[in-house]
């Protein structure tokens, strides 16, 4: 029941209550109508308490949830935090495993120069073999020319 109900179910009563206590003091105890307010004021006791009881009830077990809440958070914090200690590891080895991937980079990088240059160095190598063996072949030719005596 809401507070504005409840409010509205207490105000006639109440006033009721009052008319009674002006009849009992003006000496008008025995009229009906002060026996009939009587056992409305009884009900209205009644039905009060067990309003009253049954938000007692409501209320504990609105404490009830509230504690096991409490006990459901504090067992949920140390895991949030463990969490959060994981992320800040997860984060530190990213970090460490970017820099070393980017150290890999530089020298795969390094090394493809470095192949390049021994590529270019090899063709070099290579034309110059052909070269000396041309010449060697035309040496040979011009020396072939000659004779010696013996």
């Amino acid at each position: 029941m809401t507070s504005l109900a409840l409010t509205r179910a207490v105000a006639k009563p109440l006033r009721e209550t009052e008319i009674l206590f002006q009849a009992i003091a003006n000496g008008r105890l025995n009229n009906p109508v002060v026996a009939s307010g009587f056992k409305e004021i009884n009900r209205f006791q009644l039905g009060l308490g067990v309003m009253i009881e049954g938000s007692v009830t409501q209320t504990r077990g609105g404490v009830s949830l509230v504690e096991r809440a409490g006990l459901a958070i504090g067992t949920v914090s140390p895991s949030i935090s463990r969490v959060s200690s994981m992320i800040g590891e997860i984060s530190g080895a990213s970090v460490e495993q970017s820099t070393g991937i980017a150290q890999v980079n530089r020298a795969v990088t390094e090394m493809d120069h470095m192949t390049q240059k021994n590529a270019a160095l090899v063709e070099q190598a290579a034309a110059a073999a052909q070269e000396l063996r041309e010449q060697t072949h035309h040496l040979a030719s011009a020396v072939a020319t000659f004779e010696l005596s013996e």
